[in-house]
């Protein structure tokens, strides 16, 4: 439904406007003829009330018209012999009910004008309510996400001080380099996602090799991995495979596409990376067998603090993820046959020509 601005006339249509016109001026000269019939003269009262009525309902024009129907009607209810006497009455009766039409339309139009700003104002303090919960709910969930991993990194510390086997210990170290990696990631998504709100990211591109950016990439969740003996496998074409771009964002949206991957991939699962190059563009494809994506989720996987199944996450990695690729010229989607299926995420960048070999 479209909704007037503050200000802006309301529009009515022509016919309709006639229409009541015409509907409420012949009621009230009914109703004159009826009041007449014991021997009350009155020749313009009702048509007061026509003539408010039918710009209320009908708009300016029509209330118009109805003040000019009401002078046709009041000349037909004036006896002959009191016409020329009654004229002066007429022309009164004609002012006012034009000023009433007039006035009428006025107070329409503000009380329609007080309508719209009043919800106006109303829809504007919704947002900002909205907009106040969803800051609240940020900072909860910023806060979980970086007591998991602290908790984590304290638990693993506690073991360095002790007497434990070196087995244990060295649990632990590789605990306290996990999740050092975790808290890392989630802080450069959280200033990245900052910086691009305000347009202040700046890509430093350059002729880089994707394979060698590929391969630093997998070190981000290696240990990850190991710890839950996911199987990592890679296709990549031959290298060098060139492309004009930032290599620290590609290896960011890399890193975070790993690292969606591996948390929604069970234990034991398996994660493949592949690299396809056209002439005109560059494809990352990867993929998990791990918990899927719902088909009612799909649409809002690159939505701002988006959460699917569990709520696990922060909900702006992926966010990221789409801003980075984007400005980089190339884009990103989501493919998955539904929960329990795995997931798909295709990165497509702009490709340079590869100069022949000597």
């Amino acid at each position: 439904m479209r909704r007037e601005r503050p200000g802006s006339p309301v529009h009515r249509s022509p016919l309709r406007g006639a229409v009541l016109a015409l509907v409420f001026v012949t009621s009230a000269f009914a109703l004159t003829l009826a009041v007449q019939q014991v021997a009350v003269r009155s020749y313009f009262i009702l048509f007061v009330p026509a003539v408010m009525l039918s710009t209320w309902f009908g708009g300016r024009t029509s209330g118009m018209l109805a003040s000019a129907l009401t002078a046709v009607a009041t000349v037909f209810l004036l006896p002959r012999a009191e016409i020329a006497d009654q004229f002066a009455w007429l022309l009164v009766a004609s002012l006012v009910t034009f000023g009433t039409s007039i006035l009428t339309d006025a107070r329409r139009r503000a009380e329609a004008q007080l309508t719209a700003r009043a919800d106006v104002e109303r829809s504007r303090r919704q947002e900002a309510e909205s907009l106040s919960q969803l800051k609240t709910d940020v900072l909860v969930q910023v806060a979980h996400e970086l007591r998991q991993p602290l908790n984590a990194i304290s638990t693993a510390a506690r073991l360095l001080d002790t007497t434990a086997p070196a087995a244990d210990r060295q649990r632990a170290l590789a605990v306290i380099g996990r999740q050092t990696d975790h808290l890392r990631l989630l802080i450069e998504d959280l200033l990245d996602l900052s910086r691009m709100s305000r347009q202040q990211l700046q890509l430093r591109k350059s002729r880089i090799d994707l394979c060698e950016v590929v391969e630093d990439s997998f070190t981000v969740v290696a240990s990850e991995m190991a710890a839950r003996r996911i199987d990592l496998r890679s296709c990549l074409p031959v290298c060098p495979v060139h492309v004009t771009a930032d290599p620290t964002r590609v290896r960011q949206i890399l890193s975070n596409l790993l690292s969606n991957a591996v948390k929604f991939t069970s234990e034991g699962g398996t994660i493949d990376v592949a690299v396809e190059r056209t002439a005109a563009q560059v494809v990352m494809r990867i993929r998990d067998n791990g918990r899927g994506i719902a088909a009612d989720h799909l649409p809002h996987v690159f939505d701002l603090f988006h959460r699917d199944g569990d709520g696990a996450g922060l909900g702006i990695g992926l966010a990221v993820v789409k801003g980075l690729t984007e400005m980089h010229g190339g884009s990103v989607e989501v493919r998955s046959d539904g929960v329990g299926h795995g997931s798909e995420f295709v990165v497509t960048l702009p490709a340079i020509a590869e100069e022949p070999a000597a």
